[in-house]
This record gives structure tokens, C-alpha cells and sequence, in this order.
């Protein structure tokens, strides 16, 4: 029975709560900065960090691995 039980804090509970968090920082950001920084900055900023982490990302996956 615990499995079951489980199962379904995992796929459904979880879900749930993560769901309301994100909305609700969303929210919370949209209203208000990030520590009273500019918007220009944390836009600019943060899609910056987004598109660096994908390049990057790109690059290492297209990175041969040596066999020693």
C-alpha cells in the first residue's frame, strides 16, 4: 500500500505544490524586482545568463569525449 500512496505524492502531489510555487513566484516577481534592482537589468541580465547557459551546453554536448 505504500507504494501506491507513494506513487501518487509523486506524481500528483509534487506537481501540484511545484505548480503553485512557480505561479506564485511569478507573481511575486512580476510585481516587484528582484531586490529593487532596474527592469532593464534584470531582463537584460537574466536572458543573458539563459542563452549562455544554452550555448554552453551545446558546446560540451558537441564535445567529443577521449577514450584513454
Amino acid at each position: 500500500m505504500l507504494g501506491a500512496w507513494w506513487k501518487i505524492c509523486l506524481s500528483v502531489i509534487t506537481m501540484i505544490v511545484l505548480g503553485y510555487m512557480m505561479i506564485d513566484n511569478i507573481r511575486t516577481n512580476s510585481k516587484e524586482n528582484y531586490r529593487g534592482y532596474e527592469t532593464w537589468f534584470v531582463i537584460s541580465l537574466g536572458w543573458v545568463a539563459a542563452v549562455l547557459t544554452l550555448l554552453v551546453g551545446i558546446a560540451f554536448s558537441m564535445k567529443r569525449q577521449r577514450v584513454s
